[in-house]
């Protein structure tokens, strides 16, 4: 069974290669209200939301939590703008990364 992944404003060339690397399935999304109706019809693995490309506030990222299982790893694209809190976010067991990405330190987050 492959592994889904939910991206919501990630750059389609990071995505490329983390599919291309970890081998999963990545479903992209360009709105949060595609993202939820993404994870009302399937399970993911794994989401990944990048706050530079796709400005979440907490209540959207808490929103987003009821929609996925306690085991979906859900991961924060930090690009240092303001956003989340992110020591917040890690409470609900939410991991944060910092810009610029790097593949292997985001397949740890993503799969770890």
């Amino acid at each position: 069974m492959t592994a889904c992944i939910l991206s919501l404003g990630v750059a389609p060339g990071v995505l490329s290669k983390l599919s291309e690397c970890l081998q999963v399935e990545v479903f992209p999304a360009d709105d949060l209200e595609q993202a939820l109706s993404l994870l009302k019809e399937r399970d993911f693995s794994s989401i990944l939301v990048d706050s530079g490309t796709c400005p979440v506030s907490d209540d959207e990222v808490e929103r987003v939590l009821g929609y996925t299982s306690p085991t979906t790893q859900i991961v924060l694209l930090d690009s240092g703008r303001s956003g989340p809190d992110c020591e917040r976010l890690a409470l609900l067991g939410i991991r944060t990364m910092k810009s610029p990405i790097v593949i292997d330190e985001l397949a740890r987050q993503l799969f770890h």
